[in-house]
Formats: structure tokens, sequence, C-alpha cells
């Protein structure tokens, strides 16, 4: 039996212990390019791509800091994974962490998906997430 043939019967278990990470709750949405009025403000209209579990991680520290009108943005990248079967999420969609088992400060956190990432032996989706400050 070929190493690919092993990982390939293995795959299962590397993405259930992967999914066994995944201790926050997520809920991943699609803008429809409309929106509504709530309490006289304008707001736009979502739609629920995944709401479950996932995992947070800042794989890599990245931060910029534009020039916009009126000051300076700090963004963040931050990484998500989910579980491989779900979605699938795409660039520009809005992810929020509903709740954290380990960071009390990650609920309400709101990001926007940048890129996916993909790969042969993926146990996760994996998702970089921009946070704007």
């Amino acid at each position: 039996m070929s190493l690919g043939e092993m990982i390939g019967d293995m795959m299962p278990m590397f993405r259930e212990n992967a999914e066994s990470l995944m201790s926050d709750a997520v809920r991943i949405e699609s803008l429809t390019g409309a929106s509504e009025l709530v309490a006289g403000k304008e707001v736009p209209v979502r739609v629920l791509v995944y709401e479950g579990k996932g995992r947070f991680q800042s794989f890599e520290p990245y931060e910029q800091t534009p020039s916009v009108p009126g000051g300076e943005v700090t963004v963040q990248r931050n990484g998500l994974s989910i579980p491989v079967a779900v979605g699938p999420a795409k660039i520009g969609h809005i992810v929020t962490c509903l709740s954290s088992a380990m960071d009390p400060y990650m609920a309400g956190r709101e990001y926007r998906v940048a890129s996916l990432l993909h790969k042969t032996h993926a146990t996760a989706q994996r998702l970089v997430l921009t946070e704007e400050m």
C-alpha cells in the first residue's frame, strides 16, 4: 500500500480530529447586494451560508494600516477552520463568532473572508479572514 493510499484511508480520522478542535460557534453569511431599513438605518441583507463549529487562529500576524478618508483603519488577518463538508465559503462572506469556549472576547466579532486556502489532503476548510478595526 502506498503512502498516498494510507493517507486516503485515514483521512476521515484526520478530519474528525481536526473537527474536535473546533470549539467556537460561527455564522457565515453572504451579502445579497440589497439592503433594508432597520431602526432608520440602511443595513445590508444577509443570507445564511453556514452556522456551526469552527476554530479561529491567528496563524501569521499580519497587520496593515491603510489611509482612508477620515483617518486610518487597522486590518488584521486571522484564520478560520470549518468542517470540510460544509459551505462552500466564498471570498466576501461575513463571518461572525457567536461564542468561543476558550476566549470570551471573541463572541460578536465580525470578519470578512479574504481568501480560500485549498489543498489536496485538507482536514478542514481554511479561510483567511480580515478584521477592520
